[in-house]
């Protein structure tokens, strides 16, 4: 019997209080993949402050982390995802300044404040505009 292949399922999400953005959420587990030794090194460069770790630290929190045999490394924690990347975001990662005002829209187990994620987006659209563009339309 042959296997069926179905495409991501993919469902928009638009948030009142935030009508500018239009996120797409995969219904289906999309986080990523990665050793817990991997995850101890990227974790212990974070906490030294390498802004690109914290970045790092904060997506997987946010996204959750599973091994090759899918094993849970890192569980989805918002609390930590919104810690880490506004660590990030302070030491002036666009991608982290972008993905914090990201998650301060959506408030999903956090608490919502669009003005901060308003002001989160102007930072990152002044250190990177590429990625704001497409969020603040």
């Amino acid at each position: 019997m042959k296997a069926h292949n179905h495409p991501t399922q993919l469902r928009s999400i638009i948030d009142p209080e935030a009508p500018w953005k239009l996120t797409l959420r995969n219904t289906t587990w999309g986080g990523y993949t990665a050793s817990a030794s991997n995850w101890r090194k990227v974790l212990a460069r974070a906490k030294s402050g390498d802004p690109e770790a914290e970045w790092d630290v904060g997506e997987r929190y946010a996204d959750g982390c599973k091994d090759m045999r899918g094993r849970i490394v890192v569980k989805r924690s918002s609390k930590k995802a919104l810690e880490w990347l506004r660590r990030s975001a302070e030491h002036g990662n666009s991608s982290a300044q972008n993905n914090l005002a990201n998650l301060l829209s959506n408030g999903n187990g956090i608490r919502k404040n669009v003005s901060e994620a308003f002001k989160w987006y102007k930072k990152a659209l002044r250190t990177d505009g590429s990625m704001v563009a497409n969020n603040t339309r």
